[in-house]
């Protein structure tokens, strides 16, 4: 709308267009306000320490870039390494859309807890939507002598951990799921809350580096 294109009348031009194009990709709209808000903030931080950008339209324009970045950065933090609990076992559950390498890398992820850190691993698989992804982490299992288990709903989740209890850390792969998908991850989520109830679940995101 004309509304959204010029931004809210507390947006300053130079921030209009981010604020636009982030709506038109779909980012929810009071997330943009937050992030255009602390870029607003930051950006007039920038005008009060040096007065001439405040006059000096092109100087001010290379500073949009950097400024709507940083609450960004902040909201999408990057993951740490995973640490695995002194006592007991780590869970590890890898989430993101389809095609962007959680499976390959739970196979990585196994082989260096196992083979680096001498850790007992167990794997367990939740995408049964994909035959094939089924049989390419069986396939990693099988080569890593690590043992796997395939839930098919939320509820066969305490007995499968429970198989895997001897082991030092357990790594689950995901189905790919979309963002704009509320009814598959509401799926997604009642699998990953059926793991929580049982122990401390780390979740990390994957996607895309390009």
């Amino acid at each position: 709308t004309a509304a959204h294109a010029d931004g809210p009348p507390d947006i300053p031009p130079e921030l209009s267009e981010y604020y636009s194009t982030l709506l038109q990709n779909e980012v929810a709209e009071e997330i943009v306000r937050e992030v255009v808000s602390q870029a607003r903030d930051r950006l007039a931080q920038c005008k009060a320490r040096v007065g001439r950008l405040a006059t000096d339209a092109a100087a001010l324009q290379q500073l949009v870039p950097a400024v709507m970045l940083e609450p960004i950065e902040r909201m999408i933090p990057p993951t740490e390494p995973v640490q695995l609990a002194q006592n007991g076992t780590t869970y590890v559950a890898l989430v993101g859309p389809t095609g962007v390498g959680k499976t390959t890398t739970i196979a990585k992820l196994a082989a260096h807890f196992k083979l680096r850190e001498n850790r007992r691993v167990g794997m367990i698989t939740i995408d049964t939507y994909r035959i094939a992804a089924v049989e390419q982490l069986r396939a990693y299992a099988e080569i890593l002598t690590v043992p796997i288990e395939i839930v098919l709903a939320p509820s066969d989740m305490a007995g499968a951990l429970e198989r895997l209890k001897d082991c030092d850390v357990v790594l689950v792969d995901t189905s790919g799921r979309s963002q704009n998908d509320a009814a598959r991850l509401g799926e997604l989520k009642a699998f990953l809350d059926a793991a929580r109830s049982l122990g401390e679940l780390q979740t990390h995101l994957v996607l895309s580096c390009t």
